[in-house]
């Protein structure tokens, strides 16, 4: 027996590797993947984990536009997602480094609102009328889930349910 540990060649061996290899270094250099595309994919991951046993409602993007605000010509970014039961939009706008984040919910009511970012999730509160704030979102990526509460039917008690937009790339 030798010492030789490298792959025989051969089906499976050391000409399949580098012929792998070869391969890959080609459309790497003619059809790179997007940038970012390995961090959405990520964070998709994660979402799709936390909300596997939840009773969620994806929304829609409905429109996304680009204004100008005030005299100071600041952008401000508006969104809106649509779903059967609710409606969200965004305006966001640029903070040292970060987003603020104004949001409206409609219809209106207290409800509550997960943000998730590439950092991690916090909770918000709407208030009665549908108005939340973020203050301070990191770049990257952002999805929200909305939850409220209203009856199964079936015995009349109340069961959460819950809103998922689709992620937003600030």
């Amino acid at each position: 027996m030798g010492d030789d540990v490298s792959p025989p060649a051969g089906p499976g061996g050391r000409e399949d590797a580098d012929l792998l290899v070869g391969l890959r270094d080609m459309w790497e250099r003619l059809d790179p993947p997007p940038p970012g595309l390995a961090g959405r994919v990520r964070f998709a991951l994660e979402v799709e984990h936390l909300t596997r046993d939840l009773d969620v409602e994806l929304m829609r993007l409905q429109q996304e536009s680009l204004v100008g605000a005030g005299g100071r010509g600041d952008d401000v970014r508006t969104v809106t997602f649509g779903s059967r039961t609710l409606t969200v939009m965004l305006a966001i706008s640029d903070v040292d480094g970060g987003f603020r984040v104004d949001g409206w919910v409609a219809p209106g009511g207290r409800r509550s609102v997960e943000v998730r970012t590439s950092e991690g999730s916090t909770q918000q509160q709407c208030d009665e009328t549908g108005r939340f704030t973020l203050e301070r979102v990191p770049p990257g990526h952002l999805q929200l889930v909305l939850a409220s509460t209203g009856s199964d039917g079936a015995d009349g008690g109340r069961v959460a349910t819950g809103v998922v937009t689709p992620a937003l790339t600030l």
